[in-house]
C-alpha cells in the first residue's frame, strides 16, 4: 500500500512543473509524464524536446533519476520483510544479529545513494569529456543510470558519437550490477 501510495501520489507533485511551466500541459498529460519519469518508463507526451526550457529538461531527468533510486530503496526496505524468493542471502547480509533489519537498511540505502550519485557524476563527466554540452550530459547521465531513457532531444542518443554510445553502454552495465 505504501509503495502504491508513493508511486501514485508523488507524481502529482512531479507533474506541477509540467502544468505550471513552459509546456503548460494538461493535468492528465503532466501526470502521465511524471509517472513515466518516476517509474523509469521513459514515455512522454512531449514533442520537440529541444525547444523545452532547460529547467523542464533537467526536471525530466531528475524524475527518472529519483525514481530509479526509489525503486531500489523500496526493495531494500520491503522485500526482506515479505520473505520473497531469493532473499535469504539478502537477509543474512542485512541483519545485525539482533534481528533488527532497519539499521542496516538505512546504512545500505545511504551507501547506495552515494554510489548512485558518484556513478551519475562520473557518467556526466565522461559525457562532457566526450563532447556533450553540460545540460545534455547531466540529463543523459541521470537517464543512463536510472534506465529511464529520457533525453533532451527527440533523437535521444541517435545523433551522438560512437564513443558516447560506448560510454553509455559501460555506465548502463555498471548501473545494472547488484549493489549489495
Amino acid at each position: 500500500v505504501l509503495a502504491a501510495a508513493v508511486f501514485g501520489l508523488v507524481p502529482l507533485f512531479g507533474a506541477l512543473p509540467f502544468v505550471l511551466g513552459a509546456p503548460r500541459m494538461g493535468l492528465l498529460d503532466a501526470y502521465f509524464d511524471a509517472v513515466s519519469g518516476i517509474t523509469t518508463t521513459g514515455s512522454t507526451q512531449l514533442t520537440a524536446l529541444e525547444t523545452l526550457p532547460a529547467g523542464i529538461q533537467l526536471w525530466r531527468g531528475m524524475l527518472g533519476w529519483f525514481g530509479g533510486l526509489a525503486f531500489v530503496a523500496l526493495a531494500l526496505i520491503f522485500q526482506p520483510q515479505m520473505r520473497v524468493g531469493g532473499m535469504s542471502f539478502f537477509r543474512a547480509v542485512t541483519r545485525d544479529g539482533s534481528g533488527r533489519i532497519l539499521p542496516r537498511v538505512v546504512t545500505s540505502a545511504r551507501q547506495l545513494a552515494l554510489l548512485y550519485g558518484v556513478l551519475t557524476a562520473l557518467c556526466a563527466l565522461t559525457y562532457l569529456g566526450l563532447g556533450m554540452v553540460p545540460l545534455d550530459a547531466a540529463v543523459h547521465a541521470m537517464a543512463t543510470l536510472s534506465g529511464s531513457g529520457v533525453s533532451t532531444s527527440d533523437q535521444s542518443f541517435g545523433g551522438q558519437s560512437p564513443a558516447l554510445h560506448l560510454a553509455a553502454v559501460l555506465f548502463m552495465l555498471l548501473a545494472s550490477l547488484p549493489y549489495v
